[in-house]
């Protein structure tokens, strides 16, 4: 990839943090608050 100036940009890997999880946010909406310090 490379930006307006023909500049290469380096990929950055990207990653979800760990409280982004189906099964977090599910027993978030059931009672059990998200910890987002983990």
């Amino acid at each position: 990839m490379v930006d307006e100036q023909g500049n290469n940009l380096d990929d950055v890997e990207k990653t979800l943090p760990d409280w982004f999880h189906p099964e977090k946010i599910q027993q978030h909406f059931n009672g059990k608050p998200l910890s987002f310090e983990d």
